[in-house]
C-alpha cells in the first residue's frame, strides 16, 4: 500500500501512485469497497496481461475499472488528465496507449 502522491485525485490517483511507486510493468488495482473479489478473477487478470496495456473485466455487462489491471504505459495519458484536472478513470481509455 502507498500513500497517494497526489492527494484529492479519487481512484484515479491511486492508479498514478501504484504506477509510479510499483517496479514491475503493470499492476493489478482493486477498489478498496470490493471484499468478494474471487481469485479467480484476479487470476483471468492477471494472465491477460502480456496482450495489453489494461485488462478490465466486465462483469453483469459492466467494465469494472477498479478492479483492473494496468501497465506503465498508462502513466502519459493519466498525466495528461491529472494536469487537464479530469479524475474519471475511464477517460483515457480511448487514447491508444
Amino acid at each position: 500500500m502507498f500513500e497517494d502522491l497526489i492527494k484529492g485525485l479519487g481512484p484515479l490517483g491511486g492508479i498514478y501512485t501504484g504506477l509510479k511507486s510499483l517496479q514491475p510493468k503493470a499492476g493489478f488495482f482493486v477498489a478498496c469497497d470490493m471484499p468478494a473479489i474471487s481469485q479467480k478473477l484476479i487470476k483471468y487478470v492477471v494472465g491477460n496481461r502480456h496482450a495489453h496495456d489494461i485488462v478490465i473485466p466486465r462483469i453483469a455487462g459492466r467494465l469494472e475499472p477498479l478492479c483492473a489491471l494496468y501497465g506503465q504505459s498508462c502513466l502519459p495519458p493519466i498525466n495528461r488528465l491529472i494536469d487537464a484536472g479530469q479524475y474519471q478513470v475511464f477517460s483515457f481509455f480511448d487514447e491508444g496507449i
